[in-house]
């Protein structure tokens, strides 16, 4: 299975084994085996489960699988349990329900602040000997608002938190929302979650339970894509009732964006890139490259960028403005394997590229005319991923350093600056960042974590 390859080599780390000229993702951990069974092929070359298992296909978490306990596949396949920061889900009888975590217990969505045995997240007090007066102030800025939309507890503005939603750890892999009350994680084996007020809570959202998600974007909330980047590639749509496959292809899908919902693209593997301008017919481009393309974004439909690399090649900035028609090579770096990854600009002209081996931005002011070395990681040892901002002056680059996580903001001019995360903040990075405003952002990554600024 492959899959956005810069973006997930990363978050993913001793979980995958790379192999191949297209960086092959190899998937090496397996889901928990205690509500799944045995499938074996019966005469006429169906598959057969053990008692007390049923066939959910191989979109389920595992083919046989027991609708009575487990948690992904609940009373009916594809079927999750959902819980909250103190709340654990559970299966029984078919059925999905709740069971408080324990006092004591970190919160799920933070580890600044305590569950209370009975479900609900609170403030750990400081006490002799416990949490000094600054833990104890940055656990009551981590603390979630009662409603969407209220200031944080700490007067100095928005604050990081982390959630996880996914009880198995799952690494998430990219984040879109069409507004704060609207917002979709997606991520490997998968991982997809949905939060409509603004991330207080995550439901899961059953659209492919085994694919390798590594992109979500959409035009609205009745008009959401999400793609995978497995060795076949496939492109799921949201129309407002369910999720349903639009269409497959032989090769991973890496990305998908477009400027509405008649003009849609979508980009993977060995130079691959789909148009739509139905939203649901997709059909090939000629890009001029086989270098894998990993993100693709735009400013409007005669201003669109497809960028990539990895696999022993440059990597490469393409852009077209004819809507596909012709795609122009703007820019490759100058060193094989350097894989550009994510991308975002204010404004028609000016767009920021993350360079992962190089540690930097490539920017360019003028449309693509030159391409230039932008701000360098305000950390070392790490590579930066995703990338989004809510203007020229306001701009997130998501990533990792040697030490941990990194989120780092830009303001356009200078260098990058880290943002200040929660104290919890270890192991490998973030992969993807989107916003809903300048005081609302995601980024997402490895573990299943979220962090949430606001």
């Amino acid at each position: 299975m492959t899959m956005k390859t810069s973006r997930l080599r990363r978050l993913m780390g001793a979980s995958l084994a790379v192999s191949g000229s297209g960086a092959l993702l190899v998937l090496l951990s397996c889901s928990s085996k205690s509500n799944t069974g045995s499938a074996s092929s019966d005469q006429d070359g169906g598959t057969t489960c053990g008692a007390g298992y049923t066939y959910c296909g191989p979109q389920a978490s595992a083919p046989c699988v027991d609708l009575q306990r487990d948690l992904f596949n609940c009373g009916s396949c594809i079927h999750g349990c959902a819980h909250t920061a103190c709340m654990s889900p559970t299966c029984t009888s078919g059925q999905c329900g709740t069971a408080s975590l324990p006092a004591g217990t970190a919160c799920q969505e933070n580890g600044g602040n305590v569950c209370d045995g009975n479900g609900t997240c609170v403030v750990r007090a400081p006490q002799d000997g416990g949490p000094d007066a600054d833990a104890a102030r940055d656990a009551i800025a981590d603390a979630p608002s009662d409603a969407v939309g209220d200031a944080p507890a700490e007067a100095g503005g928005p604050v990081w938190t982390f959630q996880t939603p996914d009880a198995r750890g799952r690494d998430l892999s990219d984040v879109w929302g069409s507004g704060a009350n609207d917002v979709y994680v997606v991520g490997i084996q998968g991982a997809a979650y949905h939060s409509a007020d603004n991330g207080a809570t995550w439901q899961p959202v059953a659209i492919a339970s085994a694919d390798q998600f590594s992109g979500v974007w959409g035009t609205g909330a009745s008009n959401v894509y999400a793609v995978s980047g497995q060795s076949n590639g496939i492109i799921y749509r949201y129309d407002g009732n369910a999720w349903g496959m639009v269409t497959t292809v032989a090769t991973p899908v890496f990305d998908v964006w477009g400027s509405s919902a008649t003009d849609v693209y979508a980009v993977g593997a060995g130079g691959m890139i789909l148009h739509s301008t139905d939203g649901v017919t997709f059909n090939p481009q000629t890009s001029g490259t086989t270098t894998d393309l990993l993100a693709v974004w735009g400013s409007g439909s005669g201003d669109v960028y497809a960028i990539g690399g990895v696999g022993g090649a440059p990597g490469i900035i393409l852009h077209t403005s004819n809507g596909g028609t012709t795609w122009s090579t703007q820019f490759t770096t100058s060193v094989n394997s350097q894989a550009l990854d994510g991308i975002w600009g204010p404004a028609s002209g000016t767009v920021y590229v993350s360079n992962l081996q190089a540690n930097a931005l490539v920017a360019t002011t003028n449309g693509g005319t030159s391409w230039n070395a932008g701000p360098a990681s305000p950390g070392s040892g790490g590579g930066l991923y995703g990338i989004w901002g809510s203007s020229a002056t306001d701009v997130y680059v998501a990533g990792a350093t040697s030490t941990g996580a990194l989120i780092a903001h830009y303001t356009g001019v200078g260098t990058m600056t880290a943002e200040t995360l929660p104290a919890t903040t270890t192991g490998d990075g973030f992969g993807a960042v989107w916003g809903s405003g300048a005081t609302n952002v995601y980024a997402v990554g490895a573990g299943g974590r979220i962090a949430h600024k606001r």
